[in-house]
């Protein structure tokens, strides 16, 4: 019988101790990934990612710009918030009408509808 094996998943803040760990130089590259369970080819790629990704996480500019596309974002989902809101209004308004002039769909046929 061939059993199915996951691969095990880090967390980022888990990453980052221990590359930080790494990067401080007190201790060997074998001692840390023995002491934290992890290859040593792991913490490696782990560092390397880290470094790569240390240029944008200082550059000012990056940053301002991610903070626009968060507003604008955020800006959008209360938008669209608003829309469901006014459209789910109109069903019910829809709803009642219908029920007034004695036409009546089952929720399987108003689901296809809208």
């Amino acid at each position: 019988m061939i059993t199915k094996t996951t691969r095990k998943t880090y967390q980022p803040a888990f990453k980052a101790r221990v590359v930080e760990e790494y990067l401080q130089g007190e201790h060997l590259l074998s001692e840390i990934a023995s002491a934290h369970q992890v290859h040593p080819n792991l913490i490696l790629k782990w560092k390397k990612a880290a470094l790569a990704a240390l240029p944008e996480a200082l550059d000012e500019t990056a940053r301002k710009t991610v903070t626009a596309l968060k507003e604008q974002h955020e800006k959008e989902v209360e938008q669209l918030h608003a829309q469901i809101g006014r459209l789910t209004m109109k069903m019910v308004w829809l709803e009642k009408k219908m029920r007034k002039c004695g036409i009546s769909l089952d929720q399987n046929e108003f689901d296809r509808l809208g």
